[in-house]
């Protein structure tokens, strides 16, 4: 924007009094406009592949913990029939 300002400025473009550095400065400046521009590009796809790796790292331990929830949850649903105070143990009296 300051780049603009300056440009539409009369005063700006009668100091420089030279065309050749005129147009090198303004090839330049769209030349570091182009450069900032893929820069950005290229840091929010490297963001966007780091945030991709660290949700597919989640996904994976999220698998491996429901798994685990899983499999203590079976002996625990035993233990706690098993332990239920209703006037004795299961299946005692059928032996």
């Amino acid at each position: 924007e300051t780049m603009d300002q300056l440009w539409n400025s009369k005063t700006f473009i009668k100091r420089l009094d030279d065309e050749q550095l005129l147009y090198d400065v303004h090839l330049r400046q769209r030349q570091t406009e182009k450069m900032i521009e893929i820069y950005r590009d290229l840091l929010e796809s490297i963001g966007d592949l780091f945030n991709g790796m660290m949700d597919n790292n989640l996904n994976h331990i999220m698998k491996y913990l429901d798994s685990a929830a899983l499999i203590i949850s079976v002996p625990a649903l035993f233990a706690g029939i098993w332990g239920m105070n209703t006037g004795g143990l299961p299946g005692k009296s059928s032996a």
